[in-house]
């Protein structure tokens, strides 16, 4: 994805660009003008996420919505194996320094774009033989494409998983990680409120009714850190009224304070 690496210091700070549909396919254009010449081609989709397709490609960096502040300067490679790749992208940086797009995004006060940023760099994964969900919800494409390479059913809205006809759902929320590794605190909290009110409320209203919509819920588990066990809610939990219920941000805090 095209990108403004803003040096601060002896560190660098990625920020994201927003481009028009013409800004875009110009530098498309140009981009793939020295692309193209080693066996690569840059993509635009529908929805305007940009992809780098070819048999090699560079080493992956990391998601920019996870980089803690957007400091990106030890991310960068640097080893002997890389240098090819270094080559080529000083290159591309030189031609993006000369693209008369970026001296009127200047003139109008926006950001230049003066490098990619490559992260995702894969090849199609085999499906896996079992999917232990039958759907999906998630805010990541990733999650979503995983499960329809898998056989799954996917889909962003919460409220159509909670409340369709499987066995078996898995609700994905990617806010929490991404506001906590940007030091986003603001953020955080109102990951927080969404999972509580649109995510654990709505399933603790299934498993406290005995049948739903002709479903019945046995259990229900809140995973909030892939290292740590999850936490279990079954129909019994819900009937312990004289246990006084814990806030979501309650339980968040605890992992996140043993996590750090």
């Amino acid at each position: 994805m095209p990108v403004h690496l803003s040096p601060e210091g002896r560190s660098a700070r990625l920020v994201e660009v927003d481009l028009g549909g013409q800004e875009a396919e110009q530098l498309q254009a140009a981009l793939n003008e020295h692309l193209e010449a080693v066996g690569l081609q840059l993509l635009i989709s529908g929805a305007g996420r940009w992809f780098l397709r070819g048999d090699d490609l560079p080493p992956g960096r990391s998601d920019p919505r996870l980089l803690p502040g957007g400091r990106v300067d030890y991310l960068i490679p640097r080893s002997t194996a890389n240098l090819s790749w270094s080559k080529l992208w000083t290159e591309l940086e030189m031609s993006l320094f000369s693209q008369r797009l970026n001296t009127e995004r200047q003139e109008r006060g926006l950001p230049p774009v003066n490098s990619l940023w490559v992260w995702g760099v894969g090849r199609c994964p085999q499906p896996p033989e079992h999917l232990p969900w039958q759907r999906v919800a998630s805010d990541s494409p990733e999650w979503r494409g995983w499960t329809l390479l898998a056989g799954g059913m996917a889909g962003e809205s919460v409220e159509e998983a909670l409340n369709c006809s499987t066995d078996s759902v898995l609700i994905h929320c990617s806010r929490l990680s991404e506001a906590l590794s940007a030091e986003d605190w603001p953020g955080w909290l109102k990951a927080v409120e969404f999972v509580e009110q649109s995510v654990i409320g709505p399933a603790l209203d299934m498993l406290s009714v005995s049948k739903r919509r002709s479903r019945l819920w046995d259990k229900a588990e809140l995973w909030i850190d892939a290292d740590a066990p999850p936490i279990v809610l079954t129909k019994s939990d819900i009937w312990r009224f004289w246990l006084r219920p814990k806030a979501f941000e309650k339980y968040v805090v605890h992992v996140v304070q043993q996590g750090g």
